[in-house]
């Protein structure tokens, strides 16, 4: 299960965010799928209730299904009704990356491509039933984003020069790419409201996005001296801006909540990834596991729950969870009996934080050390008896007082 050695935004982006590629960690994609995957997010009362509760509960797992023949997927996003999107690869046939689809079973389903095509990719459930994602053709260099409706059809969205991807979307907004520039597009109601192309850099990508439609990400490139720089942005329609913390030059942006709490890395001295939370207030690193080194970030709910990971000296990785925007992480292995994540008994280990939504779901990379490979589990989590009867009087009082009025 080697890692592939890269400078670190890239290891970031494309391996820790985006190429979530099971055993094929030391595999290459095509050409295209490298741009389109790899240049690329209360109520005082009752919520603080639910955020207690969260915060002590345990977790059932649900591992996602590999189909037969298939030698590994990419999870791209978990939604909020616990469906995680992706793809499948096998190395045999003309069709060698496969979307799909991963509902709150596990059970793995492709969505429909059309017969010249050799892969596709499913990136965002949308919340009216529809997939936003990519299509790569036979002998095309690039792929082209597309829409998969509720009734299994499926269309392109329109680009100046058809190629690029979408990977974000939230009610009629689609943000994604173009392709080769890797500038920001933006969708409303499936037509092209226009393009961002006045970032710095030379790639670009979105990363997340909230219901309000604002969206983060990364850009990156060379400077005039030839140094590798990169760092965050936030966007809303065409009204794109660098992200800005003072104290910290490089700022990833890699998820973004519905108040605006943003969630990334900045780099310390000697590469070294800290997360970050950053607020209306400012913004504050985020503590490793204990003996820790660094704590990268990837995901934030409304809630202010952070996933990511820890690793130690000697770049171990530990799934991480901060619950209720704390600043100090617990290890996910912790919530989780371990013994159930195989059957065959299995030294299974939970190594990466990916997604969580608001229900407190979260997706999550194992790595099977008898068997080296990496596979993939929802978490949903288990509510403590005491929580949960807290809530029900909460919300009984709050039904009882509305009553009244």
């Amino acid at each position: 299960m080697k890692r592939i050695p890269t400078n670190p935004f890239v290891h970031d982006v494309l391996l820790t965010k985006l190429m979530e590629l099971d055993s094929l960690r030391d595999g290459k994609l095509p050409r295209a799928f490298v741009q389109v995957i790899g240049l690329f997010g209360w109520a005082m009362i009752v919520g603080g209730a639910t955020s207690q509760a969260r915060a002590r509960s345990s977790y059932t797992t649900t591992e996602l299904e590999r189909r037969p023949g298939f030698v590994g997927f990419y999870t791209a996003r978990l939604s909020e009704g616990g469906t995680v999107t992706g793809y499948s690869r096998r190395l045999s046939g003309p069709t060698e990356y496969f979307p799909t689809v991963w509902p709150s079973g596990g059970q793995a389903n492709f969505l429909g491509l059309p017969p010249l095509a050799i892969g596709g990719i499913a990136e965002t459930l949308l919340s009216d039933g529809r997939y936003v994602g990519s299509i790569r053709y036979v002998q095309a260099d690039d792929a082209v984003p597309v829409v998969w409706d509720t009734d299994g059809s499926r269309r392109e969205l329109p680009l100046p020069n058809r190629f690029g991807w979408a990977s974000l979307g939230v009610g009629s907004v689609i943000v994604g790419g173009t392709v080769p520039n890797s500038d920001i597009a933006v969708w409303q109601n499936d037509t092209l409201l226009g393009i961002v192309s006045d970032l710095p850099g030379s790639a670009r990508a979105s990363l997340d996005i909230n219901s309000h439609g604002t969206y983060v990400g990364v850009w990156s490139g060379f400077n005039s001296t030839g140094n590798y720089v990169y760092g965050g942005f936030i966007g809303d329609g065409l009204s794109v801006r660098l992200v800005s913390i003072p104290g910290w030059e490089q700022t990833p942006a890699y998820g973004i909540n519905d108040d605006g709490a943003i969630v990334g890395i900045h780099l310390t001295i000697g590469f070294t990834r800290v997360g970050y939370l950053a607020r209306g207030d400012g913004a504050v690193s985020l503590s490793p596991l204990p003996g820790g080194v660094e704590s990268p970030v990837w995901a934030i709910n409304n809630h202010n729950d952070m996933v990511g990971l820890s690793t130690d000296i000697f770049g171990n990785e530990t799934a991480t969870v901060y619950f209720n925007g704390s600043l100090v992480p617990t290890d996910m292995n912790t919530l989780v009996d371990l013994t159930q994540l195989d059957a065959q008994g299995h030294d299974v280990r939970l190594v990466r934080g990916i997604d969580v939504n608001d229900a407190g779901q979260i997706l999550v990379e194992a790595g099977d050390f008898t068997a080296g490979v990496y596979r993939y589990y929802v978490l949903t989590p288990i509510p403590d008896a005491s929580a949960a009867a807290s809530i029900g009087l909460l919300t009984l009082w709050h039904v009882r007082g509305r009553r009244r009025r």
